[in-house]
């Protein structure tokens, strides 16, 4: 099973279930098997894989310590992931 853990940016604490958090968070954790990085990060996070694909285009993923730039790409197993959510937008 992918383990993915949340943290706030101001601290560190893990929840136990992705779809509990909020905005201005950090996910982290490993792949769980070889697929695209797009639909790996969906099911390890609980995001929807446009979400994810709109995250890697705002720099805000990055796969193995390095900035993940194109959704299709293929990931390994065990590759260790970092997700930052921005901070929620006001309607205006």
């Amino acid at each position: 099973c992918t383990r993915a853990s949340i943290t706030p940016l101001e601290s560190r604490r893990t929840i136990g279930h992705a779809s509990s958090m909020a905005e201005g968070q950090t996910i982290t954790g490993t792949v769980d098997a070889p697929d695209r990085l797009d639909r790996a990060l969906a099911l390890a996070a609980d995001l929807s894989r446009e979400r994810i694909k709109r995250l890697i285009a705002e720099g805000a993923v990055s796969v193995a310590g390095h900035p993940a730039t194109d959704p299709s790409a293929k990931v390994a197993g065990g590759t260790p992931f970092r997700i930052a959510l921005p901070d929620a937008q006001p309607l205006a």
